[in-house]
């Protein structure tokens, strides 16, 4: 596996092109990407989900889910979330950059699909948690700067 160039001036088979970083990935499909590219460069990314990585701790493209087309702008780099649906908890989603030439990225290390986030009741959702958090930090009642008189109580 190549490393990953600031900028991505680098040449070789491929153009060395760089690939995709997937910084997070979860059960909803939210993903989390990184790129960092030749500057003003339209790129294509491909993301793939798989049972497991090589043994490089990369991925195998073992089923396409979906791709976008993305300019890297002026300053060459990449960092945005994008949900393509649900993905299998436990699996593990790569991606790959291809350039205008057709110049494709070696496939990016793996990402584990985490669980959802169990979500909060309506008593979590109130914030009583978190003024009692923030109450015991310091001994101030942080949670009341701001508020008015009516709600801190």
């Amino acid at each position: 596996m190549t490393a990953n160039d600031s900028g991505d001036g680098d040449t070789g088979a491929n153009e060395l092109q760089n690939y995709p970083l997937v910084t997070s990935a979860n059960a909803s499909g939210n993903l989390g990407v990184t790129l960092s590219s030749t500057p003003s460069t339209v790129l294509t990314l491909e993301f793939f989900k798989s049972a497991s990585c090589d043994g490089t701790g990369n991925g195998e493209g073992e089923q396409f889910i979906n791709y976008t087309v993305l300019n890297t702008g002026p300053s060459g780099t990449l960092s945005f979330s994008i949900n393509f649906g649900a993905l299998p908890t436990g699996s593990y989603v790569t991606a790959t950059a291809t350039d205008p030439s057709g110049n494709t990225s070696e496939f990016s290390p793996c990402q584990l699909v985490a669980p959802e986030p169990a979500p909060l009741s309506a008593a979590e959702g109130s914030g009583s948690r978190l003024r009692q958090a923030l109450a015991g930090v310091s001994g101030e009642p942080v949670w009341r700067l701001g508020l008015p008189a009516d709600l801190q109580k």
